[in-house]
């Protein structure tokens, strides 16, 4: 046996025996290299260093280009139109995915598509106006060069022009198909919930703060955008959710974190309450809480039209003297016990009413977004 083979791990020794059992006269084919490499000791690391440089996307080789999704308008991390680039690494065979101008350089690679990386990835309708827009968001962790500080991937998928450029792979697929399973093959989950019709997914308009946007109430998140930033929920680190500010047109849904985080989204319609109770229901709150806050809702609406029928009839020239006004808090147990103006249950929500004003001011009032404040009352997830 050759004095070379000790140099080599005992598993490496054994195959290069094995092989030299086969063929003797690949012995001196070993013996040469292994004379060869301890005349060059830094050969290997030099090697090493190349391949760790060719892993790099510098530049998207056309060869390996396997989807190319042109001229999308994104939102996030840029604001620009450019394109969206499925492809392999011609070395390592690596899926990525690269937003570039075609023919230039990426601003943005994803070179992790593991689910380590990829967080959550969706396509969701931009709007109800236009079935044809739709939004393709993608959350990861990190990107290559840790560009934008991670923010996620937030483009316009317009079905229109997709289907002009892919017409020959989308003839038997429809659009959201053909990309749920090109990314699958890259390694990562796209769904579309709202293609879904077991998942009963539905958006509605909202304020977080100043910004006005959309929250998607999704299978397992929820979700507000499309200003920056993108916020995402999952559903597992939802502590809580509670409802301020009930009026008779609007309402606050306050979403409370398992961590402590408090993110207020306002003046939400008062016609989508029931299907964002149906959604908490779905997700196991507990159901006296929900409902005290249905029922709420429903004494609001009630009352409201009540006084409105109070108001038109009341003689005119009251003093203001022999005004009378009810106080009742919404959703608490910390009302006062034994007052004339609490609602005949423990927990029935109460409103703030002044009977003798004109019509007018009634609107006005009831109307505006801080006449219908109410305790806040937490439903646990």
């Amino acid at each position: 046996m050759s004095s070379v083979l000790p140099d080599f791990p005992k598993e490496l020794a054994d195959r290069i025996n094995l092989v030299i059992a086969k063929c003797p006269e690949s012995e001196s084919v070993f013996i040469d290299v292994c004379g060869f490499l301890k005349g060059k000791p830094e050969s290997r690391k030099r090697k090493i260093e190349v391949v760790n440089l060719d892993s790099r996307i510098d530049k998207i080789d056309a060869s390996g280009i396997v989807v190319e999704l042109k001229d999308i308008s994104f939102q996030s991390p840029l604001r620009k139109k450019m394109s969206l680039v499925f492809a392999v690494h011609p070395a390592s065979q690596e899926p990525y995915l690269a937003v570039c101008k075609p023919g230039e350089a990426p601003e943005l690679v994803l070179n992790d598509l593991s689910r380590d990386n990829i967080e959550f990835a969706c396509l969701l309708p931009t709007s109800r106006d236009k079935p044809h827009l739709q939004t393709l968001l993608l959350f990861y962790k990190h990107n290559q060069d840790a560009k934008f500080n991670s923010e996620p991937l937030i483009l316009t998928v317009n079905e229109d022009i997709l289907k002009n450029q892919l017409a020959e792979k989308l003839a038997v697929l429809s659009l959201n198909a053909f990309l749920e399973k090109q990314a699958q093959m890259f390694g990562f989950n796209l769904t579309s919930p709202f293609q879904e019709k077991a998942s009963k997914a539905f958006f509605v308009d909202a304020y977080n703060g100043s910004k006005e946007g959309t929250l998607y109430f999704l299978p397992q998140h929820i979700l507000f955008g499309y200003k920056k930033p993108v916020l995402l929920f999952q559903s597992h680190q939802i502590e809580a959710i509670t409802y301020t500010s009930i009026t008779r047109l609007t309402f606050n849904l306050n979403v409370v974190m398992t961590k402590g985080e408090k993110f207020e989204f306002s003046m939400i319609d008062q016609d989508e309450f029931n299907k964002i109770d149906d959604y908490i229901r779905h997700r196991k709150v507990a159901d006296q809480s929900m409902s005290t806050t249905m029922k709420g809702k429903s004494t609001l609406k009630n009352e409201v039209s009540e006084l409105v029928t109070l108001v038109a009839e009341a003689p005119e020239g009251d003093d203001d003297d022999d005004d009378e006004s009810f106080h009742s808090e919404m959703g608490s147990d910390s009302g006062s016990e034994g007052s004339d103006s609490d609602i005949d249950s423990d927990e029935e929500p109460k409103q703030v009413f002044s009977k003798n004003v004109e019509e007018e001011d009634l609107s006005e009032d009831i109307g505006s977004e801080d006449s219908g404040e109410s305790d806040m009352e937490e439903v646990e997830m």
